[in-house]
């Protein structure tokens, strides 16, 4: 640990005399291991409409980074020799989590974007935890991160994406940061709802069934570790199945990426629960939830994004006490936001999709909320994100 400090600091030190490339801008999403969210969207846009910008994915799986290439992408491994000098030289950095997306210990001087990953309606960051390194700990740590920036895993952004001025308090105070600090462009995966990819997965899958398909998204609880969401569907497979079938309807359902990994292999064997194929089209999901019928959420700020595809959508929030007690609180009234029925069991949950589904009465609701949350609905917020960006670098 103290030799990788020791190293790191170094790199770091010396990134401070290398030259800067206003025309080198570096990308990462989640501490580095993902490509994905804003940053991927982001990522491709420029890559496609501004040639001009030489644009560098970061990252730490070498599949990733090698499907990159393929596709005549530059991509490198987070601790390659390319990939640090690159990063040295580059004036910006898009980040949708913390600095550690990118291999922030090679960059000194940089700009950071952070394009987050949501709007979000659960506290975050300094308004959660009481002793996080944004609420200021002793000076001496303070100092150490003041000069070396690239320790402060997500305080210190030069500027953050958002998408409407009405969420810009909670940003600041999530941040520590002030209103002048806030971009308002739209979010950069949303522009999938308005312009969305061609995805022939979902395509041909939609094309095979014979009934609505919806997508069941919940948010994560205690980062993995304690999921009632996840055991809940786990231990209701079997039920949740049959009522599918009895009413036509299929299910995808995408686990957080943090409980993936907690999944075993029998959900294979219900053939109205879908689980999306470990792949760039399914795994993302700005990538197929534009072709779904209706979403099922609880807390996670999808919902908000999902409103640009003016779609039905069911808030399944059977432990909400529980989960605003033990888990977070919330910057707005849950069930003032939330436009679309309640539920607290599978079968209501399913009952009140098929009536939506049918007669989607919430429209008026949802329209309401998609104003207070998204200024911009025309699908051109990577576009925004780049044109403000670069009235910032090239003044």
């Amino acid at each position: 640990m103290m030799w990788e400090l020791l190293w790191k600091s170094i790199v770091y030190i010396i990134s401070f005399f290398v030259p800067k490339n206003k025309r080198i801008w570096i990308f990462g999403s989640w501490t580095g291991n993902t490509f994905s969210d804003n940053s991927k969207y982001l990522y491709l846009h420029i890559i496609e409409y501004h040639p001009e910008i030489r644009c560098v994915y970061i990252c730490k799986d070498r599949k990733i980074v090698q499907n990159l290439k393929l596709e005549n992408k530059e991509a490198y491994y987070y601790y390659s020799m390319k990939g640090c000098l690159l990063s040295m030289h580059a004036s910006v950095a898009f980040i949708t989590s913390e600095h550690c997306d990118v291999n922030a210990f090679c960059c000194a001087r940089i700009l950071y974007i952070q394009l987050f990953h949501g709007t979000p309606i659960k506290k975050i960051y300094a308004d959660v935890f009481a002793n996080h390194n944004l609420s200021l700990p002793k000076w001496k740590v303070v100092l150490f991160k003041k000069i070396f920036k690239y320790l402060d895993s997500v305080g210190q952004n030069d500027y953050i994406t958002i998408a409407s001025p009405n969420v810009a308090p909670s940003f600041e105070s999530a941040f520590k940061t002030t209103r002048n600090r806030l971009l308002v462009t739209g979010l950069a995966r949303t522009d999938a709802y308005i312009k969305p990819s061609s995805n022939r997965y979902i395509i041909d899958l939609k094309d095979r069934l014979d009934g609505p398909l919806i997508t069941y998204l919940p948010t994560h609880r205690n980062y993995g570790r304690h999921t009632p969401g996840y055991i809940d569907i786990m231990e209701n497979l079997d039920y949740i199945n049959q009522i599918l079938k009895e009413k036509n309807i299929y299910m995808l359902y995408k686990p957080h990426f943090n409980e993936l990994k907690n999944l075993n292999n029998n959900i294979s064997n219900y053939n109205h629960i879908i689980i999306p194929k470990d792949d760039e089209c399914m795994s993302d999901v700005y990538a197929f939830t534009p072709y779904c019928d209706l979403l099922i959420t609880d807390y996670s700020s999808i919902y908000l994004d999902y409103l640009l595809a003016d779609k039905p959508i069911v808030f399944f929030n059977y432990d909400f006490i529980d989960y605003k007690n033990s888990e977070r609180d919330f910057y707005y009234d849950y069930n003032q936001v939330t436009p679309g029925p309640k539920c607290y069991n599978w079968t209501d949950t399913i009952n009140e999709s098929l009536r939506l589904l049918k007669n989607d009465d919430t429209a008026e609701q949802r329209s309401m909320i998609c104003e207070f949350f998204h200024k911009y609905k025309d699908g051109n917020s990577c576009e925004r994100i780049y044109q403000e960006v670069s009235s910032i670098i090239f003044k």
